[in-house]
């Protein structure tokens, strides 16, 4: 995989049981000392954030290696003393070395992945686009900078069809670690008549 930026400094990881796509909003509650203490080592308020597949028989608990870059958008503090943090993912990285600090916390060294570049929705996909365009609809006030015209690049289609679909994580993940945008549109096609009324 293409990638920029190999020598990034370190940044504390939110392993979670969910799968952030780049431009995805996700809210988040961090609540003990070992959560506010990832939230003090955010450098600019950015996590990386890595699906958690927690220990299965004789396979133990792990994150995957490939996440996404998490930046803090607003939060507030909750009755409880708690925060709750809205995120949005912005880049993929690799994790390429992990460390564990004195109190807990998780950091890595992130690998920082080439964005996607912009590419015309193949007319094949027109009925993703259309899907899409209603999803925005609903979730408009979470991407106050969408226009009608970003349904016209196949990655962000693909990516939000993906936000949307209710798939397995593993389906999920396995969607974000593609590099190719048609590709990407060319998987959903084969999931998305599951969720279709018959």
């Amino acid at each position: 995989m293409p990638s920029v930026n190999a020598k990034a400094s370190e940044i504390p990881l939110l392993s979670r049981g969910e799968v952030l796509f780049p431009g995805t909003v996700t809210r988040i509650r961090l609540a003990d000392a070992r959560q506010m203490g990832q939230l003090r080592t955010a450098s600019g308020g950015c996590f990386g954030f890595s699906l958690f597949i927690p220990a299965k028989g004789e396979h133990p608990a792990q994150h995957m290696r490939l996440g996404t870059e998490a930046v803090i958008e607003d939060y507030n503090q909750d009755e409880a003393g708690g925060l709750q943090l809205k995120l949005r993912g912005k880049r993929r990285f690799l994790i390429r070395q992990t460390r564990c600090l004195h109190d807990g916390q998780l950091v890595v060294r992130p690998e920082w992945l080439a964005e996607e570049e912009p590419r015309q929705l193949p007319v094949d996909y027109a009925t993703m686009a259309q899907v899409v365009a209603r999803y925005m609809e609903k979730v408009q006030p979470d991407y106050p900078q969408y226009k009608p015209l970003d349904c016209e690049d196949a990655s962000f289609v693909g990516f939000r069809l993906a936000e949307l679909l209710p798939m397995e994580l593993e389906e999920k993940q396995m969607l974000l670690e593609l590099t190719d945008p048609i590709l990407r549109l060319r998987m959903l096609s084969t999931i998305l008549p599951r969720f279709q009324p018959a």
